[in-house]
Parts: structure tokens; sequence; C-alpha cells
């Protein structure tokens, strides 16, 4: 189950600005920097994303992961829905090539339709790992990037916070009300794929 807090920036932040917010009791820490290539597939026909479902291929540098996300649910800018995510050995688009209990549920929400490329996502993300004393309760993402469809883009800028490791649904209300007293953010509802059908949905 992915669990996330989503936020549309009002104004543009430095990743420094970020690195010195006071969350205390929490603290960031590990700074890394992510150049992300996303292709979000579905059939000719739409039949995975009409079944509320999302097949995403990711490029992160020289690794590759295929994440399936299903039905989601919203409330205010906390996400929640179901995820499956591999990393594969070589990007692909055939679902003959991805681990067998993810490609038996592509297919399935296929029909046995073909795969082809839906929408793309580049995106600048830098990340630090949010912790609580000792233990890492969650990430905090800064993206910057564009959602291309149907010969349309929309840019984006976001700030996502994840529930990871030892994190619970207790820590997100604290830290949502701290980064929402220290930076010009509104949450965001809709996802990078209803986005992307939105551009689609203007053709």
């Amino acid at each position: 189950m992915e669990i996330e807090a989503k936020y549309r920036l009002l104004d543009p932040i430095d990743p420094d600005a970020v690195e010195r917010l006071d969350l205390a009791p929490y603290r960031l820490e590990g700074h890394a920097t992510h150049a992300l290539a996303d292709t979000l597939l579905d059939t000719p026909g739409r039949a995975i994303t009409r079944a509320g479902w999302s097949v995403r291929l990711r490029r992160d540098g020289p690794r590759t992961f295929l994440t399936l996300k299903g039905p989601g649910r919203v409330q205010g800018a906390v996400h929640r829905r179901e995820e499956h995510e591999a990393e594969l050995r070589q990007p692909s688009l055939d679902p003959a090539a991805w681990p067998a209990a993810l490609q038996a549920r592509v297919q399935a929400l296929a029909g046995g339709e073909p795969l082809a490329p839906l929408a793309a996502v580049q995106n600048q993300r830098r990340t630090w790992r949010v912790r609580l004393g000792q233990a890492e309760v969650g990430e905090l993402a800064l993206d910057e990037g564009i959602i291309s469809a149907g010969g349309r883009q929309e840019p984006f800028r976001e700030l996502e916070l994840e529930l990871m490791g030892q994190g619970s649904e207790a820590d997100l209300p604290q830290l949502e009300a701290r980064l929402r007293a220290a930076l010009p953010l509104v949450p965001e509802p809709r996802s990078k794929l209803a986005r992307a059908l939105a551009l689609l949905e203007d053709d």
C-alpha cells in the first residue's frame, strides 16, 4: 500500500530551503537527485486506466522500475492506493520480459490487448529521508517536470511526502502541518496519470 501526501507548490522552492526546514522532532537526511523518465502504458482501448489502474515504466539513471498502481482514495492531500513494483534487468514495453507476477496482473487487466505508451513524464526529483529519532518514517520529494500526452504538455512543481520504513499514518498530520506552515503549498488531489488523461481528453 502506497500512502503519501501530495502538494502543488505555489512558488518555486530552492532545494536548500527544503534542507533548512525545521520539522522537529522529525529531521531530513540524505539529499539525493534523480532524473526520472516515466512512460505510462495502456492498451489502445485504455482498458487498464478505465479499470482504475496504472502501469508505469520508470528510468531512474541506469535503473528501470515497473510499477502497477491500483484504484486509490484521496482525502485532502493524502493519497492511498495499492502498489506493486519490481526492478527490471532491461527496459522493455513487452510484458513477456517482466516478472511473472506483475506480467500476469497486467495481462489480466489488458484483456489480451497489446500495450503502448499513453503518456510520458520527465521529472527532476530531489529526495530526503525523513527520520524520527533513529527510525526512518518517510521520504520527502521535491519534483519539477513536464507531463506530455496527446501532443500537449503540462508542467508541474510538487512536494510529496511518502510513508516508508517505520512510518505510520500518525506521522502524516504532524509532518503535513509543519510543511504547510513553512512552505507555499496546496493539496494536489490529482495523480500525474489523471493529468495526462486530462491532456488526452482535450484532444
